[in-house]
């Protein structure tokens, strides 16, 4: 295995352009201008793009080159439209007698990947076929007649894909939204365990006025920071500032939502930015307190201000729920 560190562009791309007629690529994220960077050195390329992470959003002028380069020939563009995401990073150069270079790592289909950022790939061996034939089996092509209707096509002044939006992300506090309010009498818990009980809610209130929660937005910058994958769903604190000192990494822990079910959660993962949910999917469950229908599409334009909270009850135990900005929290139940 040859791994690359230095110079992306010019050890893979110029390296391999002109000795292969094709190129097919897997990319969480990519760009127009580097798109065409490449179709304008190397017009007899033949590229097949798939975008891992569209369901995040996809610039208005990006998807307008996009489409413009499917429909020419210059470029078949395809948009990953179900989950989960992918976020690899795949290049595969070959010809029409089966000849192949591959390579799979870090770097983004992009400037940032190829030119401005420390990535490293590594040539490989291996057939990619799999992967591939997986892509292709959950994209539509950028210029089919629902993809707007699918993936958000987010005005160029707003958009912000992973990684531009990475020093947002740093200042984002998490700590932004009104302090809970409580419920009415009547809202105390029921004999179905439709709400928490007094005490509980005393708690909660007392957790909230020390600063004990964090609240983690569903989308913000056009970035999910929720995914289901199988029974388990996973909550990113990538953009949260100091949130180890409420939810600390590679710990266990329970978490109280709705109807007094607890689920079981641990942060034992990568620097422990990511919170697991076991056999519980928080998409249903941000879908159920909103009372929306479950297949209704998010996305920023729907989940900007719409946020998932988790307070500090005691060690090991917190409840979670969400919260709206500008919205009191009783309206929208823990």
């Amino acid at each position: 295995m040859t791994l690359i560190v230095n110079e992306l562009y010019d050890n893979i791309i110029r390296v391999n352009a002109s000795d292969f007629p094709n190129l097919r690529v897997i990319t969480g994220y990519s760009s127009r201008d580097f798109v065409k960077k490449i179709i304008t050195e190397f017009p007899e390329l033949k590229i097949e793009l798939y975008i891992g992470m569209a369901l995040q959003g996809i610039s208005e002028k990006d998807h307008v080159f996009y489409q413009k380069a499917t429909k020419s020939g210059k470029a078949v563009v395809r948009y990953v439209v179900k989950k989960p995401m992918i976020h690899q990073k795949v290049l595969e150069f070959y010809d029409d007698d089966d000849d192949r270079c591959g390579y799979i790592g870090s770097a983004n289909f992009s400037d940032g990947g190829f030119c401005n950022q420390r990535e490293v790939m590594a040539m490989v061996d291996n057939s990619l076929d799999y992967l591939f034939d997986c892509a292709d089996a959950s994209s539509f092509l950028c210029i089919d007649s629902e993809i707007d209707k699918i993936v958000p096509i987010v005005d160029d002044e707003t958009f912000q894909n992973d990684e531009s939006a990475s020093n947002d992300f740093q200042n984002y506090s998490g700590l932004k939204a009104k302090p809970f309010s409580g419920y009415k009498e009547s809202e105390n818990i029921s004999e179905d365990g439709n709400h928490y009980s007094k005490s509980l809610e005393s708690d909660i209130e007392l957790s909230i006025a020390k600063g004990q929660y964090i609240d983690v937005p569903v989308f913000f910058n056009n970035r999910s920071f929720f995914s289901v994958s199988g029974c388990d769903s996973s909550l990113s604190l990538d953009c949260i500032k100091e949130y180890s000192k409420i939810v600390p990494g590679h710990s266990e822990f329970e978490v109280e939502i709705r109807n007094g079910r607890t689920i079981l959660a641990d942060t034992n993962n990568s620097f422990g930015k990511y919170i697991i949910f076991h056999d519980f999917n928080i998409r249903n469950y941000i879908a159920e307190l909103l009372e929306i229908d479950s297949d209704v599409a998010f996305n920023t334009k729907n989940m900007c201000d719409i946020k998932i909270e988790l307070v500090l009850i005691k060690d090991n135990h917190y409840v979670m729920g969400i919260v709206k900005d500008g919205i009191e929290r009783r309206e929208l139940t823990f």
